[in-house]
């Protein structure tokens, strides 16, 4: 009887070892250095209107050489974070084309909403931003320039 309680605690012993190990080789696998991802840097900020934070606005940034663009939407005090892959933090080092958008159409949920980006920051190419590695603070100051 001893000799049969110890062989299951041994097979059990062996079970957890196992998960162990499994889990040890799949955070390996894992690891943040992925040879799939461009070099990646940490982009934050803030997009203000005349001085004053605006919030669910769309932030993009796309890469001018091609490649995945990069996602995040301003918080009620106007910071944003950019996300490259679901919720992997980050952007691909290089000169982006940056888009910004408060606007929603009927069709999308949260819609209609006006758009409050004023007209000379919005369109292709004009708004570029530079990520390097590591760490970017890249904060947009827009103005209104109503006549």
């Amino acid at each position: 009887m001893t000799f049969l309680l110890w062989c299951e605690e041994s097979s059990m012993i062996m079970r957890v070892c196992q998960v162990v190990a499994c889990g040890i080789v799949a955070a390996m696998l894992s690891g943040c250095d992925r040879p799939d991802r461009p070099p990646m840097g940490r982009v934050c900020g803030f997009v203000t209107l005349d001085g004053e934070p605006l919030p669910d606005v769309a932030v993009v940034f796309r890469p001018t050489e091609g490649g995945r663009q990069s996602t995040a939407s301003t918080n009620e005090d106007g910071h944003y974070e950019l996300s490259y892959v679901d919720v992997e933090l980050g952007c691909p080092v290089g000169t982006h084309e940056v888009y910004l958008s408060t606007g929603l159409s009927e069709d999308e949920p949260g819609g209609p909403r006006p758009e409050l980006i004023p007209s000379a920051y919005r369109g292709r190419a004009k708004l570029t931003k530079e990520v390097k590695s590591g760490k970017n603070e890249i904060n947009f100051e827009l103005v209104n320039r109503q006549p």
